[in-house]
């Protein structure tokens, strides 16, 4: 059995000279459990030797939040990539970017810019924000019609992300 003292350190005493896996386990269902030494399975996890007959000091542990925050959920900053394969065309991947920020109706927003492969042809792009818990489309634009790019007022909400998610 564990015993923890006033300044939070853990103490398990009683054990016989071997090699063990300790399990932290939350007192709520707001954090997840660990293995020592931040494994997260218990195939990853450092086991830990008594070789002092009955005591194991030092074997802490910091639990992590299963609450995010959408802005952690869905990366909005300029520079930001990603590659999808297989792309609708057969000569390349995806690639959807965030080109650059933009003010739409005193809103700042992300330009997304997606970009099929050369032989599908297609671009798209669309004005993206996040509110509070909420992603929203301020404009869209695409190369097969929508041209110049279509103002959506109000914006549409297309992402109403859970402040708090358990896995």
């Amino acid at each position: 059995m564990a015993i923890t003292d006033q300044n939070g350190h853990n103490y398990i005493s009683g054990l016989s000279n071997f090699k063990y896996l300790i399990h932290f386990f939350p007192q709520s269902q707001d954090y997840f459990s660990e293995y020592y030494n931040d494994a997260s399975h218990k195939d990853m996890a450092t086991f830990i030797s008594v070789t002092e007959p009955g005591l194991i000091d030092n074997t802490n542990a910091q639990l992590d939040s299963k609450s995010i925050e959408p802005a952690d959920y869905f990366p909005l900053s300029v520079g930001n990539t990603w590659l999808y394969s297989p792309s609708y065309g057969e000569q390349g991947n995806r690639k959807d970017s965030i080109i650059e920020e933009e003010t739409v109706n005193s809103i700042l927003t992300y330009v997304w810019n997606r970009q099929e492969a050369a032989d599908d042809n297609y671009n798209e792009k669309r004005w993206i924000s996040k509110e509070n818990s909420e992603v929203k489309f301020h404009k869209i634009w695409g190369n097969e019609g929508l041209d110049p790019a279509l103002t959506i007022d109000p914006p549409w909400v297309i992402i109403k992300l859970n402040l708090k998610v358990s896995w």
